[in-house]
């Protein structure tokens, strides 16, 4: 984890967050949903930082993309109340047009 949080100024964006009751499930780990949902506010507040303002129709018909597929690797678990999480938006995309 240290080697992880002293090369986070090499990333250009991150957000932090704290693992919150809800997130945990009866034994206190992170459900994995809930990195999902982690990415998706990233992704959102991403798009907010780069100046794309996320209204109604923002996805749809200014700025039409699309998640194809996901895929997280779990290396430790998260615990309740445990360090700040901190996540980082990194992005691989394909442009067809």
């Amino acid at each position: 984890m240290d080697d992880i949080l002293k090369n986070f100024e090499k990333f250009k964006f991150f957000i932090e967050d704290r693992v919150q009751f809800s997130d945990v499930d009866s034994f206190d780990v992170v459900h994995n949903i809930k990195y999902l949902y982690w990415i998706e506010s990233a992704r959102l507040e991403y798009f907010d930082h780069i100046g794309i303002k996320m209204q109604r129709n923002t996805i749809k018909e200014i700025f039409p993309i699309m998640v194809v597929s996901t895929s997280i690797s779990y290396f430790l678990p998260l615990f309740l109340r445990n360090d700040t999480v901190y996540i980082v938006e990194l992005q691989r995309s394909v442009i067809h047009q």
